[in-house]
């Protein structure tokens, strides 16, 4: 029993004190003592601990991945048109007849009545062939229709771009998305490096802003190019040891953070464009062979392709 049950056992029931050993009054007084001289300790969790600041702020870039849209749909795979030719006669399987298919039927119906006949007279003979010539006609025609809906004879991808394999040609892989780069040193270690187009943001400067500007340094106008939005779709954040301000020990930045716009070719813009001899238009497919070993374009290949 404890000391403050025991005393409001007492208060209670003042009739049960004469009870009660003095040995028990003993080890209650030797109890509150020691409950009254004892240190009581808590725990406090010590201050979370800050990282310290940078020393020095990073650089802020703004790039623009620039996309000029197919305007041919790309040419099926092997799979795919096995695939498309299956569901193709899983439709004709289960679809109703045509009035092609409804024709034949009755004029085949009509052959066999003639033919069923046990003595055929000179008008059934007439009769027959015209029912002959009349079914071929219809098959003729059907053959006709399929050989144009498998061969709908639309534009083919080739241009003189694409025979000279020119990657500053717009006029080139037209089933295909090209994406814009440009030759640069300073983020890329190795000789021939290519990167989308980047600006260094400004003081008070948006990335849109920023992206608009991109657009027009590389010769566009702002009508022939679509941003997409005001937000960028990815970043990327290194320490460039190649670059000559930030490997400086007097540059004001330590690190890049750069962040990704992206755009569109408009509708005719491609068209219109002139080639640029610093341009490189390239698919994804190409950029993945062409820069196999970049460090940058394998992070940008995470949000991008």
């Amino acid at each position: 029993m404890s000391a403050s049950t025991a005393c409001r056992v007492v208060h209670l029931c003042p009739n049960i004190l004469p009870k009660l050993s003095w040995q028990f009054f003993l080890k209650l007084s030797a109890t509150t003592r020691a409950c009254s001289t004892a240190t009581v300790t808590t725990y406090r969790p010590p201050f979370p601990t800050v990282a310290p600041p940078p020393s020095k702020p990073p650089r802020v870039l703004a790039a623009l991945c620039l996309v000029r849209k197919n305007t041919l749909e790309r040419q099926l795979s092997g799979e795919e048109q096995q695939y498309a030719s299956w569901i193709s006669e899983r439709d004709r399987v289960k679809s109703l007849y045509n009035n092609h298919e409804l024709k034949v039927v009755a004029l085949e119906n009509r052959v066999n009545a003639i033919k069923s006949k046990k003595k055929m007279t000179e008008q059934d003979d007439l009769v027959l062939r015209d029912l002959e010539r009349e079914t071929e006609d219809i098959f003729e025609m059907v053959t006709g229709y399929e050989e144009q809906a498998a061969n709908p004879g639309g534009l083919e991808n080739w241009t003189q771009g694409y025979a000279d394999n020119d990657l500053t040609s717009l006029h080139r892989c037209l089933d295909q998305e090209l994406h814009l780069l440009v030759n640069d040193h300073e983020l890329l270690p190795e000789s021939g490096g290519h990167v989308f187009p980047y600006v260094e943001l400004h003081e008070g400067e948006t990335l849109r802003q920023a992206a608009e500007r991109i657009v027009q340094l590389q010769g566009f106008g702002m009508a022939d190019v679509q941003i997409a939005s005001n937000s960028p779709i990815g970043y990327l954040g290194t320490a460039t040891a190649n670059s000559h301000d930030i490997k400086a020990t007097d540059s004001p930045f330590e690190g890049v953070k750069m962040f990704f716009m992206k755009a569109r070719m408009a509708d005719g813009a491609a068209a219109r464009a002139a080639a640029n001899p610093t341009h490189q238009w390239m698919s994804a497919l190409e950029i993945k062979n062409s820069y196999k070993h970049s460090e940058y374009l394998e992070k940008v290949n995470r949000f991008l392709f």
